[in-house]
């Protein structure tokens, strides 16, 4: 894709910005991709991974890769191509998730194929599934793994094809557990929990 916009109709522009997310309308300038108009979330907003000194919103991603491989497939048959793409960009805590969503346009005056190029930062979305995941396999008290955690692990463990003999599960019971709290009260049971 080359760095040079083609300009479109200011209307176009207008009802990309209109729009709550970061779009585009991509097309082909001959067999390469071409941003045709982008609204200022997009040029603002998206900075994904690439070449640090390329310009903001530039997508270095449409210079190959699967993002261009999946523009490139839906501007030749719309009908047959897949037109999403969830993305990762970057490791760790700071990486960042994106789903990239396609829709045909009309064509272009020159007859080229055209399309609606969308990205939903799902960043949030995914370190929220992922909190509520690591809580929902942690007891609250304790902070330990909990019984829903201890079968995930050991159904890992048998589809991995650990040996059984190589594994042992100890069972700690402790009796009479509702008289601690009945007469200390609940703190003190906490604290022989814990």
């Amino acid at each position: 894709m080359g760095t040079s916009t083609a300009r479109s109709g200011a209307g176009d522009i207008a009802l990309l910005d209109a729009l709550p997310i970061a779009a585009a309308v991509v097309g082909m300038s001959g067999k390469r991709l071409a941003l045709v108009a982008a609204n200022r979330r997009f040029h603002e907003s998206l900075t994904l991974s690439g070449d640090p000194g390329e310009a903001r919103g530039q997508l270095a991603l449409f210079k190959g890769g699967p993002v261009a491989d999946l523009l490139h497939a839906f501007l030749a048959d719309p009908g047959k191509a897949n037109g999403e793409l969830d993305l990762k960009d970057g490791d760790g805590v700071s990486a960042r998730h994106f789903r990239i969503k396609l829709a045909p346009l009309a064509k272009a005056r020159d007859g080229s194929s055209r399309c609606l190029l969308s990205v939903v930062d799902r960043t949030v979305e995914v370190q929220t599934e992922r909190n509520l995941r690591a809580e929902m396999l942690r007891d609250s008290l304790t902070g330990l793994p909990n019984r829903l955690s201890f079968a995930e692990s050991i159904e890992d463990r048998l589809e991995s094809g650990a040996a059984a003999a190589s594994h042992a599960v100890l069972v700690v019971d402790m009796l009479r557990f509702s008289r601690i709290n009945e007469s200390m009260g609940s703190l003190a049971g906490d604290e022989l929990l814990i």
